[in-house]
């Protein structure tokens, strides 16, 4: 049901677009609460030149501002694989800010 592109800033900082194949939206999340809408419109007009059967307009986009931001300069990584995990998954947003470093290490365990 989903698509998700992970979005490099000038090689400084990373956000989440997450394409939901069955409801044509496009959204954008950012821990650091930078709206990009340009790359939105890339996506948007991808999606519009590889699918016969659909219009630009089919396709409503999303920035998403209801999100737990960093407080660093460095964990934005770690909000963008969280982010994805919790659309993938069906959870909500519910975690803190500050447990950022339980979830470095819950990531960790996870991959080994």
């Amino acid at each position: 049901d989903y698509i998700f592109i992970p979005v490099n800033h000038s090689n400084t900082h990373w956000a989440l677009i997450s394409v939901s194949m069955k409801e044509k939206i496009i959204r954008y999340y950012d821990s650091l609460k930078w709206n990009d809408r340009g790359i939105m419109k890339l996506v948007q007009d991808h999606l519009t030149s590889i699918s016969l059967n659909t219009d630009k307009e089919e396709w409503r986009t999303e920035i998403c501002s209801e999100l737990p931001i960093q407080t660093n300069t460095f964990d934005c990584g770690v909000f963008l694989c969280q982010y994805a995990y919790c659309i993938a998954s069906g959870k909500s947003f519910n975690y803190l800010t500050e447990n950022t470093r339980n979830l470095r290490q819950l990531m960790h365990n996870e991959f080994l």
